[in-house]
């Protein structure tokens, strides 16, 4: 975040904390779905490690800090049909602190920590167009928090963000007998936000993020269901990257018990996430 006192005295600030809830709703096939059968196909929950890194940018596209750390995530799905639309829901929670490197607006270089903690739910929707190919839409809402640590003269502060994003989908399925289960999956789409944020000294604001553009790919193996294929219980082990750019958000006040003192931006921002994750399933069919 880029903070501007009043009286033309700047300094730069990148913030902290995440946390979240999201709340979704329905997604393709709304009408076609409300008459059809419905079935629970299979319930999962997986664990695993996230590399995380961020970058914020300034106007000239310097770049002005970056993190990077790992994240511990733990998730639970549920999978199911209705008529030949097929049906996911996730939630999702990752934690753990990434590396500050930065400089103040003197040009001293800055190092320190940031705590993430993020949760999100997910739902999907897929329609096969072929044996092995589907279209898919999906619509997510993430919430991060995330806390900057102070170090030294530098106070550290706290941030949330909160994101909802939808996107569109190809999926490719391949069933082997010897090999188990391989998916592909390719996501493109948009999403908005806003950050609630309390910098030392002032009131709380809140500050509207850019536009967010990003993708994101999927690879994932589902097996261990015995030498006939019969066992209800099944494994998975699933490598996700994913890649956002938010836009510069628009200028907000900032108070101090009611008086302006100061404005503040979110500058645009590169967020990247490689994961893995093993995981373990029941199948009801």
């Amino acid at each position: 975040m880029v903070f501007t006192a009043v009286n033309r005295v700047s300094w730069q600030m990148t913030m902290g904390r995440l946390r979240g809830l999201l709340v979704l709703g329905s997604l393709l096939g709304a009408s076609a779905m409300a008459t059809a059968v419905c079935r629970t196909d299979a319930v999962e929950a997986w664990a695993g490690v996230v590399q995380s890194d961020w970058q914020e940018y300034g106007p000239t596209g310097k770049t002005l800090l970056t993190e990077r750390g790992q994240l511990l995530q733990q998730g639970l799905g549920w999978r199911g049909y209705c008529a030949d639309w097929h049906l996911q829901l996730q939630g999702t929670r990752a934690q753990g602190s990434r590396l500050y490197q930065g400089q103040t607006n003197q040009g001293v270089l800055v190092s320190t920590t940031s705590d993430i903690d993020a949760a999100s739910l997910d739902a999907q929707v897929w329609y096969p167009v072929s044996a092995n190919w589907s279209l898919g839409g999906r619509l997510f809402e993430r919430a991060t928090e995330r806390d900057l640590k102070s170090v030294g003269a530098v106070q550290g502060y706290v941030e949330n963000f909160h994101q909802t994003a939808w996107a569109v989908g190809l999926q490719h399925q391949l069933d082997t007998q010897d090999w188990g289960r391989w998916q592909t999956r390719v996501w493109h789409g948009v999403g908005r936000g806003h950050m609630h944020v309390t910098l030392p000294g002032m009131d709380a604001a809140r500050l509207p993020l850019g536009a967010m553009r990003w993708w994101a790919a999927q690879l994932q193996w589902s097996g261990c269901r015995g030498a006939e294929g019969t066992s209800r219980w099944g494994c998975d082990v699933a490598l996700n990257y994913q890649s956002e750019r938010l836009e510069r958000g628009a200028t907000q006040p900032i108070y101090r018990q009611g008086l302006l003192r100061a404005r503040a931006y979110q500058p645009s921002t590169h967020q990247q996430a490689l994961g893995l994750n093993v995981g373990v399933q029941y199948r009801f069919d």
